[in-house]
Parts: structure tokens; sequence; C-alpha cells
């Protein structure tokens, strides 16, 4: 029962109890003089009851219509003073709390909406999860960089992709480099959690260091070639120096050298001039000028290079295919660098089936990308790893070149490209990034 119909009902019983005792004392005495005095009184005391009673429920009112407004989140609510103490305290009181819930509210909108955009235009990817672990928000950085979309209520290896398969056995507040397989793009990625309504949730900042990695390798593997090619050059130039003029002058004034000392000086010779073309070929990465960039058909360039390569491949019973797009579009490149890139990838293609396959040459005008696919052996989990790392080679005399010079011309045209097997295939996939 309410306060307020209590009250109301206990006024009205008392006042029903002095009328009742007003009538017996005028019908027992026969003192009709008492009649209109005492109604008055009680009109009188029912007047003063209903006004304290106002009184009394004013404050009471003004919580219910606070507590409703609360509830309603509705904070633009602020109630007049009465005039009275009592309600214009709780008037006071509330109007002050309504006008700092609504400044707090207003800078918590503004701090997120704030938040919001930095993150929405953060140059570095972020994933938060919920509670359980799963995935909650991604920014558009993460969707650009791996091409994912439906990612929110899932865990990372239900998204279906190998970065965020790396990512599940992060560890918590650690700092790691991640590279997926067969990609060429490096990643920094720094876990921390923080504590949302009482719960742990994780929170990941990542960002592109392929750029900066690169940069670091290519100033130390181009101090070592150096170092390399001058001690080599000097002491191969001056050996097969010596070398020269003792077969020269064997030539021109025999003397009893044998013909097998003869043959071993010549064979030392020819040993040194393919240890100078081993070296060249280090120096050549050293040496890649910057890109001559010009808008070239996209088409004509990888048409042209299929037909030189197709006698060699043919030879091997191999086929090369050119299964472009109906849209060709011009790309600004470099063309006798991008030729060498088509060159390094379809020969290694080629060494991959050996003999009586097919490599294809695919575009994809709307995704802005060339994929050069073989059905060949495929690539090792192991070497996806490994396969961008400089001068890595799985061949028993491969040097590494042709990959490490084809990942320094992709790049410095700034273009993104990775190597993977899937389905039986084996894609070399080139986004062309404007």
């Amino acid at each position: 029962m309410s306060v307020k119909f209590t009250y109301a009902a206990y006024i009205i019983a008392l006042h029903l109890i002095l009328a009742g005792l007003l009538y017996e004392h005028i019908r027992e005495n026969h003192d009709i003089l008492w009649l209109l005095p005492g109604e008055g009184l009680l009109l009188l005391s029912l007047f003063f009851a209903y006004r304290i009673f106002r009184r009394f429920m004013r404050p009471l009112e003004i919580s219910d219509a606070g507590a409703a407004a609360l509830q309603d989140r509705d904070f633009q609510v602020k109630f007049l003073r009465t005039g009275a103490p009592e309600p214009d305290k709780i008037i006071d009181l509330y109007n002050r709390m309504i006008d700092n819930l609504r400044t707090e509210r207003t800078e918590t909108r503004e701090k997120h909406y704030f938040l919001e955009q930095v993150l929405e235009n953060s140059a570095s990817g972020i994933v938060l999860t919920d509670f359980g672990g799963k995935i909650d928000y991604v920014n558009p950085k993460i969707r650009e960089w791996f091409g994912v979309k439906d990612t929110l209520e899932k865990s990372f290896a239900e998204v279906g992709h190998s970065f965020f398969d790396l990512l599940q056995n992060l560890p918590d507040n650690a700092s790691e480099t991640i590279q997926p397989p067969g990609a060429s793009k490096r990643y920094r990625v720094e876990s921390s959690d923080f504590t949302d309504r009482g719960f742990k949730r994780k929170f990941l900042l990542i960002e592109d260091v392929s750029e900066e990695i690169l940069q670091a390798e290519k100033r130390a593997y181009e101090k070592v070639i150096r170092m390399m090619a001058h001690e080599v050059n000097n002491s191969i130039g001056a050996i097969n120096s010596v070398i020269q003029t003792t077969i020269d002058f064997e030539k021109e004034e025999p003397r009893d050298f044998s013909e097998d000392i003869v043959y071993s000086l010549e064979v030392a010779k020819d040993r040194n001039d393919r240890l100078n073309l081993f070296m060249r070929n280090f120096a050549d990465i050293i040496r890649l000028p910057a890109p001559a960039k010009e808008p070239v058909s996209l088409h004509k360039v990888v048409r042209d290079t299929a037909q030189l390569m197709t006698p060699a491949a043919a030879e091997k019973g191999i086929k090369i295919i050119t299964d472009l797009d109906a849209t060709d579009w011009q790309v600004n490149l470099d063309v006798r660098q991008f030729e060498q890139v088509l060159v390094n990838v379809i020969k290694n293609a080629t060494e991959a089936i050996g003999t009586h396959g097919e490599i294809r040459l695919l575009s994809n005008y709307k995704r802005n990308e060339l994929i050069i696919r073989d059905n060949g052996k495929g690539i090792a989990p192991e070497d996806a790893k490994k396969i961008f790392t400089p001068f890595y080679s799985n061949k028993t005399e491969g040097q590494g070149i042709g990959l490490t010079l084809t990942r320094e011309i992709l790049s410095g045209h700034g273009f993104d490209f990775a190597l993977y097997s899937v389905d039986g295939f084996t894609d070399f996939k080139i986004v062309f990034n404007f």
C-alpha cells in the first residue's frame, strides 16, 4: 500500500470520525448552534490537511518523475522551484545531478566519437575481442590488408585466414612479428588486454613493418655483398691474370708443362669466371635502379613475356596459357623490370612442374591483380614460411637470387604479392596498388 493512499485514507477516516462526533453532540444536546461552526472547522481542517498532503507529496512526485526520466535516459528534464524549502532542496539537487549527467554524457559521446574516428582512420590495424574471445571489432585497415569482411562473433580460427590462424596462438601482453605463409608482408602485433565491466577483453594493435624490415635486410646484405664482391673480384682478377699469362707464355714458348697442367690452369680460370658470375648475380640486386614507371598495357606485357618463355617451356612439355580478363588496363610500371619478374616466376614454375604441366596467367580487372598459376609440386609448409627470405632457396645449387630480385622489383613498384599453394595449384599473385 502506497504512502499516498495511506495518508489519504487516514485523513478521510479522521474527519469522518470528527464529523460523527459533531453530529452526536448536536443530536444529544439539541445544540444547533454548533452545526455551522463545526462544519466550518471540519472544512478548514480538510483544507489544511490537503495543503499539508500536497507539500508532503510534492517531493515524492519529483522523485518519481526524476526516476522515470533517469530510467528513460532523458537528461533534458529539469524541475522549476516551488518556493517551498523541502521540495526546492530536492529540485536543486536533482537539477545539478541532471546537469552533471548531461555534461558527462556529452563528453563521453564526444570521446567515443573521437575514439571511433581514430580507430576507423588509423594507419594501423586494430582487432578487439569480446568477453568470450570472439572478434568484436576490426577496423577498415584490417579489412583492406587481409580482405576479410564477415569476422564479427567469430574466433580467430573461424575467420578462415592464415593471418588470423597465427593470432590465435599469440600470448597475452606480447609483441611478435608475424608473416603469413607465402605472403611478402610482415606485421608487428602488440597484444594487450583491458577491463570492460569487470571482464577482460583482448586488444590487438597491428602494424605493417614490411618496408621497415625490407630496408633493414637490404642494408645488411648490401654491405655483405659489396664486401664479398670487392674481395672476390680483387683476388680473382689477380689470379686469372697470372693463370692467363702462364697459359699464353706456354703457347708462345712451349716449356716442359704437361697437358694436364695446362688443362688444370684452364679449368681453374673457368671456375674463377663462374665465381665472378656468381658474385655478379648478387651485385645485380644491390645495383637495381629505381623503377622508371610509365603507363603500359598489362596484357601486352604479359602476352609478350609468355611468348618469350613458351619455346623453352614447350621443350619440357609445359603449356603456357594466357587466360586474361576481357578488360585490359594500364599499369604504371617499369616494363624491363616487370618482364624480369614474370620471367623469374615462370622459370620457377617450370622448374616446379618438371615436365608435362601447365602454367596459366590470369588477370582480374576488378581485383586489379595478376596470377601466375602452375600445377607443379607445390610449396612445402616449411618453405612457405621462408619463401621471401633474402637468398633463401630449397634447390641444391640455388642462390635464391630470382625471388629476392622479384621481391625487390615488386616492392620498389609498391605492388603487393604472395606465393602460396592451394587445391593442387601454386599461385604467384601480384596486386597492382595505385
